[in-house]
């Protein structure tokens, strides 16, 4: 389970921006506390802690609306280590999270990252070329490849990538 806690004194009023990150982030469950920052008691955060479980992730939206001092954190953030709960600050970017495990969060999220799909403008034109010549049969594949400056696997990848897209412009028509 992914929860969110926001914190806000009672004259701070960004509570509502905190939440809407949190959201952004994927949240499903938000606790949200309203003290002044001298009180040392959190309700909220402590019906938090008392939920989690193996597996969950905490987020925040800045690391000091967490922890109130430095020390709280430390403790906070080696409850969660032993408990294998997850931290993670948005505007801080911290993430306690195994790499693997932002990944699978990020994805449910639908984010896919990496690369974008497809060839550049330049690598098509490249890729146009190379396929001409392969198809032409003139060249050999050594002569090809010094003509365009490519690498024999690249080389089939543009001919493969041409060529399924002629078979997919054919099968529209």
């Amino acid at each position: 389970m992914r929860y969110g806690y926001a914190w806000s004194s009672i004259e701070d009023q960004n509570l509502n921006m905190q939440i809407d990150a949190l959201k952004k982030a994927g949240c499903e469950i938000i606790f949200k506390e309203k003290v002044t920052a001298e009180i040392k008691e959190r309700p909220e955060l402590n019906k938090l802690v008392k939920k989690l479980k193996k597996g969950d992730s905490v987020v925040v939206w800045k690391i000091d609306r967490f922890g109130g001092n430095v020390r709280n954190l430390v403790d906070l953030l080696n409850d969660f280590n032993s408990k294998g709960v997850s931290f993670s600050s948005l505007e801080d970017n911290i993430s306690t999270a195994k790499p693997e495990s932002r990944l699978k969060s990020s994805r449910a999220r639908g984010k896919n990252g990496g690369r974008p799909p497809g060839l550049t403008d330049e690598s098509y034109k490249t890729a146009l070329a190379a396929y001409q010549l392969y198809q032409n049969k003139e060249l050999s594949i050594a002569d090809i490849l010094k003509k365009t400056r490519i690498s024999q696997g690249t080389l089939y990848k543009y001919v493969s990538h041409i060529r399924k897209e002629k078979e997919a412009n054919q099968q529209e028509v």
